[in-house]
């Protein structure tokens, strides 16, 4: 199931916190704007355990968390089996991007239409949910349109 929480560039960061406050256990969090350390240090002044949650850090900063590995954004395709395979060892996962809207700038809007085509098929194949946050301000795409007629659920905030 995808799940797409669309609000006001503002909003993403608080909602893509209180997201990962709901769901601390199996979560794979797909880093956009934001480095691992800033994330889990926000987390932690809010009590949330990061233990049980692994992290796909696309942001230029690097990490030497255990439980998260960079990956260069513009390689949506490598990005994608990342995320698969990754969800794919956890026991009931959730993926969880912090600002799709900022991956989706990096690379031509169609690319990005066929990325979440992709990720979109894997996710119904395997079983794996998913939460999207998406500025709403941002002007529409052909991605963020797929994106909306792909969600099981859009949320507005």
């Amino acid at each position: 199931m995808i799940t797409v929480i669309s609000a006001a560039g503002e909003k993403l960061f608080p909602q893509f916190i209180n997201q990962l406050k709901l769901h601390q256990k199996n979560a794979l969090v797909v880093l956009t704007t934001r480095s691992h350390n800033q994330i889990v240090n926000t987390l932690k002044k809010s009590n949330v355990n990061t233990n049980q949650q692994f992290y796909i850090n696309t942001t230029a900063s690097s990490t030497e968390a255990v439980n998260a590995i960079p990956f260069n954004p513009d390689d949506l395709t490598g990005l994608s089996i990342a995320i698969t395979q990754i969800a794919q060892t956890i026991p009931n996962p959730l993926v969880i991007f912090d600002n799709f809207t900022a991956l989706s700038i990096r690379v031509p809007d169609q690319h990005f239409a066929r990325f979440i085509r992709f990720i979109a098929d894997n996710f119904q194949k395997n079983n794996i949910a998913c939460i999207i946050l998406l500025d709403k301000n941002a002007p529409p795409t052909t991605a963020s349109t797929t994106l909306l007629n792909l969600a099981d659920e859009v949320i507005r905030k």
